[in-house]
């Protein structure tokens, strides 16, 4: 079965964080998309075609990177490309105690 990872955000804007959490990915799955989640509630910096440009031009050399936006649920979007797994960076404590309940649950 081939692993694909999901790295959902907004990506306003996509950092150089964000690249690396990408590129280390590549290492692990066979294929990872990065979900731009659009909420129509939000006001954004940069526009989505913007956003989707840039994040491609970082990695055009680059198998196995698909760019995708998206409006329903992260979990049904999920499903709906057959990612495996989601893909999440970590911050600060913060986040690593989000993930430690995440697990428990």
């Amino acid at each position: 079965m081939k692993k694909i990872g999901l790295f959902p955000g907004s990506f306003d804007p996509f950092t150089k964080g964000h690249e690396v959490v990408v590129r280390q990915a590549l290492e692990l799955f066979d294929e990872v998309i990065i979900g731009i989640g659009v909420n129509s509630s939000k006001t954004y910096c940069f526009a989505l075609e913007q956003r989707i440009k840039h994040i491609e031009s970082l990695f055009a050399n680059s198998r196995g990177v698909r760019v995708i936006s998206y409006q329903q649920l992260t979990v049904e979007f999920a499903k709906e490309i057959g990612a495996n797994h989601i893909i999440r960076g970590l911050r600060d404590s913060k986040d690593f105690e989000y993930v430690a309940i995440f697990r428990l649950l």
